[in-house]
């Protein structure tokens, strides 16, 4: 009677271990329902640049200045690697999501090269290059009211789509163990 008791605890245990690493496999924040931990992250993510925005602005990507014509724009790209490391820092985005930026910063320095600009917005510097806008602001002021549609792609990558007032905005996010990163945000 005593080794069926302990069988069955033995049992029983084994049992629910099982059930628990299933369902921490499936979900591994066992808080949030599978699909909400990537509108977390993009809406946490918005948070955190609208906080830090100001912070990031303070990186000369394209030292100017004023006043001096005879020296035409180049990229700093020592000042765009402490700019992606902060970016990076945040925890929210991917190696694909700096790598892009990388390879956008690398190609806007060959088009200042090919046609030197000596006043103005450097071109491809003259909006915002998180958010891809002009009008941060119409972006940043409505966090509170976002609505997402998210389209898992598989287990390992969904988009998510978020509407503001006047666009919606695209977002890839990839997962890597249990976390969540964004690849490149764009506009539909």
């Amino acid at each position: 009677m005593l080794m069926k008791t302990i069988a069955s605890i033995l049992l029983a245990v084994l049992l629910f271990t099982f059930i628990d690493s299933k369902g921490a496999h499936l979900n591994p924040d066992h808080t949030t329902k599978p699909l909400e931990a990537p509108k977390k992250v993009v809406r946490d993510f918005l948070k955190w640049y609208k906080e830090n925005r100001e912070r990031l602005g303070t990186f000369r990507l394209v030292p100017v200045k004023p006043g001096d014509t005879t020296k035409s724009y180049r990229v700093d790209f020592r000042e765009t690697e402490k700019y992606l490391s902060e970016l990076k820092k945040s925890g929210f985005v991917s190696d694909q999501y700096i790598i892009s930026f990388r390879k956008y910063f690398e190609t806007a320095d060959a088009n200042l090269a090919k046609y030197p600009q000596y006043d103005g917005p450097a071109v491809g510097f003259g909006f915002d290059l998180v958010l891809k806008a002009h009008d941060y602001g119409e972006i940043l002021d409505h966090l509170n009211k976002l609505k997402f549609v998210i389209k898992p792609v598989n287990a390992d990558s969904t988009k998510v789509y978020v509407r503001f007032p006047t666009v919606i905005m695209a977002l890839t996010l990839s997962r890597s163990g249990s976390t969540w990163l964004i690849d490149s945000l764009d506009y539909v």
